[in-house]
């Protein structure tokens, strides 16, 4: 599970807050969507309890290649500066 935090001090944050929930209900039914367990109110915040759910294929593959590919481009950075810095 899953907290999101949404503060809602004024009314703008009040009106997108309930609009977001608002959605979430409607699409409660569409199985690829993260679903939404509970919702909490203060007078400050309203926090959404959500399904947090991902096969490792599906985010745990991204992740990894994503920060294979940042860690090659911040090689090749690196060594383009040191290349730089002595040519």
């Amino acid at each position: 599970m899953a907290a999101k935090f949404i503060a809602t001090s004024d009314q703008r944050e009040r009106r997108d807050a309930a609009h977001e929930l608002d959605v979430m209900l409607r699409l409660r039914h569409c199985r690829r969507l993260v679903q939404l367990y509970d919702v909490f109110e203060t007078d400050t915040s309203t926090c959404l309890v959500l399904e947090m759910y991902a096969r490792p294929t599906e985010l745990g593959g991204s992740v990894a290649e994503w920060l294979a590919s940042s860690t090659q481009a911040q090689k090749g950075l690196d060594s383009n500066r040191s290349r730089d810095a002595v040519g």
